[in-house]
């Protein structure tokens, strides 16, 4: 592609963009098998086996793939916020929050309010991706911080909003500022609600393997 024609951009067909869903069923589907499957194999492998090292050969693959599971699911919350998961855009956003909120101490609304500003200085200084992990210099630093620092400015602006704050980007979401605050905090009972869903299946289940031994 040639400078001059560098702005010509190929016609894309229409259902590659337009809302399914069947499409965004099939999204949600995988994400949550990708994650649940591996993890359920983590648990029973932890109590087959008896060697540590036989243990860690195959729970860490299964661990990565279960990464990749909420990343997905992630994925997920970010078309619900493009407005793209289906075609009712405030219930697409619903459930992309929803979602999301399982992965406890993600707040997709953080995300969401930061992300136009994201797509219109994509690989600029002021791409806000950019200015997060501006202070993580090595690649190790990248790898082990950088989704500890996005969770925790996600979860900082989304509160600010909450609270009414003033708006931290040059863009904003095709919302009015007030509905941008409901939904703030719609994501915080999202994330307590599947914060108590964790603690609860955790004590029931030590329960029953306290009285099954």
């Amino acid at each position: 592609m040639t400078l001059n024609n560098i702005d010509q951009r190929p016609p894309m067909p229409v259902e590659f963009y337009e809302p399914s869903i069947l499409g965004a069923t099939g999204l949600i589907a995988y994400a949550i098998t990708l994650f649940l499957v591996p993890a359920v194999l983590c648990r029973l492998i932890s109590t087959s086996f008896d060697s540590l090292i036989l243990k860690i050969i195959l729970i860490v693959p299964l661990t990565i793939i279960a990464g990749f599971g909420l990343q997905i699911l992630g994925i997920v919350g970010h078309e619900g916020i493009h407005m793209s998961l289906c075609r009712n855009k405030i219930l697409g956003l619903l459930i992309g929050l929803f979602l999301t909120s399982s992965i406890l101490t993600y707040i997709e609304m953080g995300l969401a309010i930061r992300h136009w500003d994201h797509h219109r200085f994509t690989n600029q200084p002021s791409d806000p991706d950019i200015q997060l992990v501006s202070n993580l210099k090595t690649w190790w630093q990248r790898l082990l911080f950088t989704r500890i620092v996005a969770n925790s400015t996600y979860i900082k602006i989304t509160l600010n909003q909450a609270l009414g704050g003033p708006w931290p980007c040059v863009y904003k979401l095709p919302l009015e500022y007030s509905t941008i605050r409901i939904f703030c905090w719609i994501n915080f009972a999202f994330a307590l609600f599947w914060l108590a869903i964790s603690y609860s299946f955790t004590m029931w289940y030590s329960l029953w393997t306290r009285n099954c031994a």
